[in-house]
């Protein structure tokens, strides 16, 4: 399995995640647009993860390929195939999840600009703001969403992330 984040980018992830481990009474929830490696490793680390898969063939891949984990936690949206940023026919996957039930969200699937844009709707107009990671920060992807609402891709020199992970409070 080939995983496009690097393994320091999962362990901001996972400290980000760790911090609210220490101050709430309960455990935090994450939330991962996309299935792959990352979900693998953030299982391994016993996160309460929730993910999304558009695609059922590979999402049957991932879970044949570590018994060991629990995929229970896990929704499947079983929808056809799409291209990479097409978000026509992915109305269900991108809608899954909402602000009000994760403290974490990851960003690393299928329509990544579409997901941006609606979590971003929702967190303006609610009280709700957890914290999204969105992986590959670096690509053109997103340039139409980061430039409609003037987000700034986070750079090294910048803060403890690395540019092709974007975060945002």
């Amino acid at each position: 399995m080939k995983c496009l984040m690097s393994l320091n980018q999962r362990e901001c992830i996972l400290a980000e995640y760790n911090k609210l481990v220490d101050i709430m009474d309960t455990k935090p929830r994450m939330f991962e647009y996309g299935s792959g490696g990352t979900t693998l490793w953030l299982l391994n680390h016993d996160v309460d993860l929730t993910s999304v898969e558009h695609n059922p063939k590979w999402h049957d891949e991932l879970q044949r390929s570590d018994k060991r984990l629990d995929f229970s936690k896990q929704k499947l949206i079983a929808i056809n195939p799409t291209h990479e940023e097409n978000p026509l026919g992915l109305n269900r996957y991108i809608t899954v999840c909402h602000p009000k039930d994760y403290e974490i969200i990851l960003i690393d699937g299928v329509a990544r600009g579409a997901c941006l844009a609606r979590l971003l709707f929702l967190c303006e107009t609610s009280q709700y703001s957890p914290t999204i990671f969105i992986h590959d920060t670096h690509r053109d992807w997103y340039d139409w969403i980061f430039g409609e609402c003037n987000i700034q891709r986070i750079k090294p020199t910048l803060g403890d992330y690395p540019a092709e992970l974007g975060r945002i409070l």
